[in-house]
């Protein structure tokens, strides 16, 4: 904040806690707000983003909830079979080879079931990638209420 010496006319900008242990601190006055104003405009932005990020990983944490562990350390192996198969049927798919072959599946629907799982993940992940890109570019206090968080899983 700036501050005003009633008596000397001296500007400074410093915080209310500093002018409070000075000796004369009841001859500053605040002049001027603008600094704090600035920082409390992109505070709320990062509050919005994070706000943002806490429904994201929210779904996510959610999404998950239903998996072991094991399936969960398993998905970046399916994920990137599932994308190699979707380019190549005869792409070496080991990992969901197995776990196809171990709950009794065909390998290409369990494949088909792994790749759109990745998909609709991917999709939750753009939906709250734009959110906050608009979050991002946003100057005014009204075109950033205008912003809203998406709900999750979106559709």
């Amino acid at each position: 904040m700036k501050f005003k010496n009633t008596k000397t006319n001296n500007i400074i900008i410093a915080e209310q806690e500093f002018i409070d242990s000075l000796q004369d601190s009841f001859d500053w006055v605040v002049v001027e707000e603008t600094i704090s104003q600035v920082q409390s405009f992109e505070e709320t932005k990062d509050s919005k983003i994070n706000e943002l990020h806490k429904a994201h990983n929210k779904f996510l944490e959610d999404y998950k909830s239903s998996y072991s562990q094991p399936e969960i350390e398993s998905f970046n192996d399916k994920k990137k079979e599932s994308l190699a198969w979707k380019i190549d049927s005869n792409a070496n798919t080991p990992v969901c080879y197995a776990i196809a072959a171990g709950r009794g599946e065909d390998r290409e629907e369990f494949l088909q079931s792994v790749y759109d799982a990745v998909m609709y993940l991917t999709y939750q992940e753009g939906v709250m990638i734009k959110a906050r890109d608009e979050i991002k570019s946003c100057t005014t206090e009204d075109e950033l209420n205008a912003v809203e968080i998406p709900k999750f899983p979106a559709s």
